[in-house]
């Protein structure tokens, strides 16, 4: 029984791994403070530092990995057709985002793995918009048996893209390489050898 909860733990942290598209990770236990004082919140570290929180409390640990695959795996499934569906949704709205270009992936930004489902808007002019709202990443991640339905969530995105940009943040673009040339060092009396 041990050995059979133990394997499926492994099998469900490696697979977290492979769907975050990570390499190495390792179980971190954190005191809880306050309320929680006493209890451990547990979380797995993946090499590149991002860190997904899974439960709190060894006997949640197996059902919460369950569930974070469930929701992960559901993103992944669900990726292209999330994507064709916000294209036509924003294609029906008069906003300069209306032919826009639009991916779905998991946000590389910060290393809390809370809010991981976000829309990536490319306009024609290469400027790059990123929708982070935590509506639209229950959407992604659980469907319409999430929070709120893609109307709901599509509501909102071309409002914020064309006007106050609160869950908006505009992307950097790609800038070319620095230029490696560089000056000689000299000394005071000459060039140094």
């Amino acid at each position: 029984m041990i050995d059979e909860k133990r394997s499926e733990t492994l099998l469900l942290e490696r697979t977290l791994q492979r769907l975050f598209g990570e390499t190495s990770y390792h179980v971190e236990r954190s005191p809880c403070r306050g309320k929680f004082r006493g209890h451990n919140d547990y979380s797995i570290v993946f090499g590149s530092g991002r860190k997904l929180f899974i439960g709190q409390d060894k006997q949640n640990y197996l059902s919460g990995l369950r569930k974070q695959v469930g929701l992960i795996q559901h993103f992944r499934d669900h990726q292209a057709e999330n994507t064709e569906k916000i294209k036509a949704a924003l294609a029906a709205h008069d906003t300069p985002f209306c032919d826009a270009a639009v991916d779905i992936s998991p946000y590389p930004g910060l290393n809390e793995l809370i809010v991981y489902g976000v829309v990536v808007l490319t306009h024609q002019s290469g400027i790059k918009l990123m929708y982070r709202e935590t509506n639209m990443h229950y959407f992604l991640v659980g469907g319409d048996r999430g929070w709120y339905s893609l109307d709901e969530c599509m509501a909102h995105l071309p409002k914020d893209a064309c006007g106050e940009r609160a869950y908006c943040k505009e992307l950097p673009l790609k800038s070319p390489p620095p230029e490696l040339g560089k000056r000689p060092q000299r000394r005071k009396g000459g060039p140094v050898r």
